[in-house]
């Protein structure tokens, strides 16, 4: 009797990881057509592998995926911003989102003279593998201070761009893949881009 149950629980397991992996094939072949979507693809791709594999286990860039779309408008980003939202709580990641500021970001303020003359933020390859470059399009008249930060909103690294330069090459080889942003302060203000590494 023990052995037949044997049997059959392994019959059905089989049967469940040959349903999940044609869902999976399924998911991976939807193709989205807004925020909502995406990130509904994301977190179903997550689930699906963390229980094929067994191991139920998120890794860094699962961690830093369900960061960026919880810190999305829900109203744009759909049902799944919850969900992430609550992910989070189950890592021990209590993260207050103001969806109000989310929802309805400040308008940015108008391009002077003063911020053209200072040139535009560069940022290339993006995505990047180990390295990437921050360039400056215009000249560089004042010195300007460079930060790489995490999607946590933790700064990793910083840098001065002196002024006369307007081109630096940051090494990256010891991150993880995942979102970054490039946070470029001066007395003209502040310019922040985001990057992802591959």
């Amino acid at each position: 009797m023990i052995n037949q149950n044997q049997e059959i629980i392994a019959i059905l397991k089989s049967k469940a990881n040959d349903d999940l992996s044609d869902l999976i094939s399924e998911n991976d072949a939807i193709t989205t057509s807004n925020d909502a979507e995406a990130n509904e693809k994301q977190v179903n791709e997550m689930y699906m592998r963390i229980c094929f594999d067994g191991s139920y286990q998120l890794d860094t860039l699962d961690w830093d995926t369900l960061y960026s779309i919880a810190n999305q408008c829900p109203e744009t980003g759909g049902r799944t911003v919850y969900e992430a939202r609550s992910l989070l709580l189950l890592g021990n990641e209590f993260i207050d989102f103001d969806d109000e500021t989310l929802c309805d970001p400040p308008a940015p303020k108008p391009l002077t003279q003063k911020d053209a003359m200072a040139g535009d933020l560069l940022i290339y390859p993006n995505p990047f593998h180990d390295e990437f470059t921050v360039q400056l399009t215009g000249e560089n008249t004042k010195k300007r201070n460079i930060q790489l930060i995490g999607v946590d909103g933790r700064v990793i690294a910083q840098y001065i761009l002196p002024n006369g330069q307007n081109k630096l090459i940051i090494n990256t080889d010891p991150l993880m893949s995942g979102l970054y942003f490039i946070r470029m302060t001066s007395d003209d203000g502040i310019k922040i881009q985001k990057l992802i590494k591959q």
